[in-house]
């Protein structure tokens, strides 16, 4: 009779129950820290996607337009407001978080023209210098209205995850 009812008992006990919790739980404490870590570096990679975008953007409003590519040994900035305006580059969506600081209005400035403005200035920018006939880029990412740095002025070569500041 004993041997009949051990045959016909179909549920869990408790322990077994308790077991399955445990290694669920384990899983989760790996994955979840693992996830968020995914989604910080597709953040971080979505701002260096744009800042790379503003720079071949400007690469090509240089070529397109050479009044405002810097003379030997001077700077160029072009804002985003400028780059979105002239059609260089399509607006960024938002997507419900905070835009980069642009000014529509802004004008490229180059040679020996306000510099302080822009590398102090609340805006998104690329810097275009004239290193004796070799040209390099810089950019900076600002979010706007926080004004929140997510990219300092940096140059294309050395934009990487490390360097974004801060990510939404």
């Amino acid at each position: 009779m004993k041997i009949n009812r051990m045959k016909n008992e179909k549920g869990l006990t408790l322990i077994e129950l308790l077991a399955v919790i445990v290694v669920l739980g384990i899983i989760a404490a790996i994955a979840i820290p693992a996830i968020g870590n995914i989604i910080e570096n597709t953040k971080k990679d979505a701002h260096i996607a744009n800042a790379k975008a503003m720079i071949e953007a400007t690469r090509l409003l240089s070529i397109e337009e050479s009044d405002v590519r810097p003379s030997v040994g001077n700077k160029s900035f072009i804002p985003l407001g400028y780059l979105i305006n002239k059609g260089y580059m399509d607006a960024f969506d938002s997507h419900g978080f905070e835009m980069y600081a642009q000014n529509p209005d802004d004008n490229p400035t180059k040679n020996g023209g306000p510099h302080h403005m822009w590398e102090n200035e609340w805006n998104t920018f690329v810097q275009v210098v004239n290193n004796n006939g070799i040209i390099e880029y810089s950019v900076k990412l600002l979010l706007t209205p926080s004004k929140e740095v997510v990219l300092p002025l940096t140059k294309e070569s050395e934009i990487t995850r490390d360097k974004i500041t801060h990510y939404n």
